[in-house]
């Protein structure tokens, strides 16, 4: 969260605003419920593969007296407001963030069971299949749940948050005639994509995961049988000489 003085965020390219992002950003959203903010999703530096949201505004156009005489302007008083109007809308987007986290940690298990060691260590990688479920597993599978129900409902979803509206004025004059969009339906469709997917692939790879477990103890029965009837055929030949040579 960021606050000016002077001047107005994502308006002009200050070389003064760049380093914490706020000279340019798209997409871009101003806020059409309160005044004066500004949302931006830009990764800031974007080698970082960072979820982050970035709200940002003028002092006075965010600003409002919360009693005569008394000036709206401080920290205490924006971070305030910010908590009683707009932590739902935090709320939702850092969603996006732990989807993002669970199907990272999804794929470094993907990643790591498909990796060929020698010896092969079955126990180890059962153990960590079942550290995944009983942990992020069953976190993620509530957490998707949850939001399958949360995003089912656009109205419902949207309850409570203010919205904020595609800032178009300074975009190129090619795509500047569509109409903008606005920013909860977008993010709604977005959180419903990714809790979707990651349902999917954690049900897949788990699955694989599984049947693949089972195979592999499958042919080590197996193996484990043929060992043991080789012992056993050479165990009886022993035997038998042994009683052929007594006799004699």
């Amino acid at each position: 969260m960021f606050f000016t003085e002077e001047q107005i965020p994502y308006e002009e390219r200050h070389a003064w605003l760049r380093p914490v992002g706020l000279d340019f950003a798209r997409p871009l959203w101003r806020s059409t419920e309160l005044e004066g903010w500004w949302l931006s999703e830009d990764r800031w530096p974007s080698r970082d593969g960072r979820h982050v949201m970035t709200l940002a505004a003028k002092r006075a156009d965010a600003a409002e007296e919360p009693s005569e005489g008394v000036s709206g302007e401080s920290n205490w008083y924006l971070t305030q407001r910010f908590g009683s109007d707009q932590a739902p809308l935090a709320a939702r987007h850092a969603m996006t963030a732990l989807l993002a986290l669970y199907a990272k940690r999804l794929g470094d298990l993907r990643d790591t069971a498909g990796v060929k060691r020698f010896p092969r260590r079955p126990v180890r990688e059962g153990r960590d299949l079942d550290s995944y479920l009983i942990r992020d597993g069953l976190d993620a599978a509530t957490v998707t749940s949850d939001l399958e129900l949360l995003t089912r409902d656009l109205t419902y979803f949207r309850w409570g948050v203010p919205e904020f509206t595609e800032h178009l004025e300074d975009t190129p004059k090619t795509s500047s005639t569509r109409k903008p969009r606005e920013y909860l339906p977008s993010l709604c469709a977005e959180l419903r994509e990714q809790a979707a997917r990651l349902a999917r692939d954690t049900t897949t790879t788990t699955a694989n995961i599984k049947a693949s477990a089972e195979l592999r103890q499958a042919i080590a029965n197996t193996t484990l049988q043929r060992f043991i009837l080789v012992l056993s055929v050479a165990a009886t030949i022993i035997a038998v000489i042994s009683l052929l040579t007594a006799s004699h």
